[in-house]
């Protein structure tokens, strides 16, 4: 019955359930921040190797610039 109140043990259940996800996201969060330490320290130090001064995404770069993805991405492996 939809009107009628929930049980304890649905509301443990519900209970358990969203902390589970909250130590998920917490989680999730942790290594997402990790990946983001590696790509940067990666990227830092593939930019320096090749004399550059500034890294940018490429869909903010129009023309020119030098794409350090590939040298990055091998270092990461």
């Amino acid at each position: 019955d939809l009107e009628s109140e929930p049980s304890e043990d649905d509301v443990d259940r519900a209970t358990r359930e969203r902390q589970a996800y909250a130590e998920y996201l917490a989680y999730r969060q942790e290594l997402e921040l990790q990946l983001q330490q590696e790509v940067d320290a990666v990227v830092k130090d593939v930019a320096q190797r090749q004399g550059v001064t500034v890294v940018l995404d490429s869909d903010v770069v129009r023309s020119g610039g030098r794409d350090l993805t590939d040298e990055v991405i091998r270092k990461l492996d």
